[in-house]
């Protein structure tokens, strides 16, 4: 068997021939500076790696695998983890805000369609033009609206997503115990691969999107099914649709596991449920928002299921060495797995068969998810080790180094580089400076990066990111409205070659007496039109 009952040997720590010594050696090799935030070049890490390679084989070699498992399987370890995560999440939250890291795109957008529904009664995006139901299926936000309605601010968004991540670990803590029982130590292996995973870290770092909110529902509506409470989990699978368009996925997802379970009247169910959940919210839901203005979001088809499979494959095959390829042990897992990558299967649009984003938000929880079933069938197996030690041995370095080599990533690692500047502090003020002048009524046109700033203004607009379009638009100005980026060309997220064109072309306008500029801010550019105006060629 890969895995063993575990016991808990007494012995001396400092003794070389120590396993836990040995062990936290080998980590400290290799992952105690990504631990703490420093991020070695690539020759140190090698080198931290193939020590720590070298003393795993001597370990697994002399010691059974569960002479080991105490040192990190256990509820110290996995609070103080907890801790540390949670910290560097918490801090790097607060440094964006004031270190202008936060944007309209995307949490500007979901900001600005609550604060409108406050305003107005209408869940509307003045960013985008269009209804929020058009851009992205998300009516649980609309229970936000209070937090909105006590301080406009993005924080509550970046907050909540910060909360759920770690609400998350809670409820993979207690579907272990549901699973494996709670005297197994194996209950901390799923929430400690949940709080270092590198994949799941890349959509707390970037922007929000509202299905960061949905793993703690994802691992509830699974311990519900383990324990077939299904009143339970469909409750929790109904409350998932709410979150985004494509979370029918996890329907799917669920109905692989129940039908590995042998539960095959309750798969068909949330199988069929969640396709046709999925068809109705994306082909008619959401293009019935639409209400005549602009494409369809069907009809902008990002749908190529037969093309770039390698690069798919390659995807899964990532975020499952990311938890060591435990998963594998179990084949049932695949049921569940498969549907959770939906996206990844059916699209051709690159940022989606990207790693460093959002998208794979519900494929990796599911993934973390699959560990503790596969632990399952490993720690109850009667099945004889088919393997001999040796093979073991190097099969369990081999598990362990794709875990560590893999989740390199940690919060502390970016939190020095997000510590705000002078420069920084002086664009705050003299934004606060024009924010308490402003009239909620105006419409702005902001800069991505300090358009958070202002999300309490119902009428947000995000400046041009190079299409003619949108630019044009922004010069044909039809009501009183004010233009608001950085003097910075490098500290604006205008794209290349927009800033000096922009700049040029509203200086045009100031001239032509369409547009006035303010020249007591010193950080921002701002100019301000009273009407409609077009560019003189």
């Amino acid at each position: 068997m890969l895995l063993e009952k575990p016991a808990f040997p007494q012995f001396s720590f400092f003794k070389t021939s120590n396993p836990a010594f040995l062990f936290i050696l080998a980590l400290g090799s290799m992952e105690v500076p990504v631990f703490i935030g420093f991020r070695p070049n690539t020759g140190i890490f090698a080198l931290g790696s193939l020590v720590a390679f070298l003393i795993f084989l001597r370990l697994f070699q002399r010691h059974s695998f569960s002479t080991v498992l105490p040192v990190i399987l256990n509820q110290k370890f996995c609070s103080f983890l907890f801790g540390w995560v949670a910290l560097g999440w918490i801090v790097l939250a607060v440094l964006k805000y004031y270190s202008l890291d936060y944007y309209i795109w995307d949490i500007g957008i979901f900001s600005n369609n609550i604060i409108n529904l406050l305003e107005s009664g209408r869940y509307f995006s003045s960013v985008l033009g269009i209804h929020g139901f058009a851009d992205h299926f998300t009516p649980n936000l609309i229970l936000l609206a209070p937090f909105f309605k006590i301080a406009p601010t993005v924080l509550w968004l970046a907050f909540l997503k910060l909360t759920a991540f770690l609400v998350t670990t809670w409820f993979l803590y207690k579907l272990g115990i549901a699973v494996l029982g709670k005297q197994s130590v194996w209950i901390y292996l799923a929430p400690i691969l949940w709080l270092i995973n590198k994949y799941y870290a890349f959509t707390l770092r970037v922007e929000f999107h509202p299905s960061s909110l949905a793993p703690p529902f994802i691992v509830a509506a699974f311990y519900f099914a383990s324990l077939k409470k299904f009143s339970s989990m469909v409750v929790c699978l109904i409350i998932l649709l709410g979150f985004k368009e494509h979370l029918s996925l996890i329907w799917l997802s669920l109905g692989g596991f129940l039908m590995g379970e042998k539960n095959y009247k309750a798969a068909v169910f949330c199988a069929g449920t969640g396709l046709a959940a999925g068809f109705l919210t994306y082909f008619v839901i959401m293009p019935a928002f639409f209400e005549g203005v602009g494409e369809s979001l069907h009809h902008q088809s990002r749908f190529a299921i037969f093309e770039q499979i390698p690069r798919k494959f390659e995807l899964l095959g990532w975020c499952l060495l990311s938890v060591g390829l435990i998963p594998l042990v179990e084949w049932k897992n695949w049921l569940m797995i498969i549907p959770a990558f939906g996206l990844t299967w059916v699209t051709k649009d690159p940022p989606m068969l990207e790693l460093n984003y959002y998208y794979y938000d519900i494929s990796i929880t599911v993934v973390v998810v699959s560990v503790i079933y596969a632990v399952r069938k490993l720690q109850f197996s009667s099945v004889s080790n088919p393997f001999s030690p040796s093979i073991m041995w190097i099969l369990r370095v081999g598990l362990l180094m794709c875990i560590l080599l893999v989740n390199t990533y940690t919060p502390q690692q970016t939190v020095v580089r997000r510590i705000p500047t002078e420069s920084h502090r002086k664009i705050l003020e003299e934004i606060r400076q024009y924010r308490e002048e402003l009239e909620t009524g105006k419409e702005l046109w902001l800069d991505d990066q300090i358009g958070i700033h202002f999300i309490r203004f119902p009428h947000l607009k995000a400046l041009p990111m190079g299409t003619i379009k949108s630019y044009q638009s922004l010069l044909d100005a039809k009501e009183e409205r004010s233009v608001v980026f950085l003097k910075d060309p490098e500290m604006s997220n205008l794209a290349t070659g927009v800033h000096p064109r922009l700049l040029a072309d509203l200086e045009n306008l100031v001239h032509q007496g369409c547009y006035r500029k303010r020249s007591e801010y010193k950080n921002l550019l701002i100019f301000e039109a009273a009407g409609h105006c077009i560019i003189q060629k």
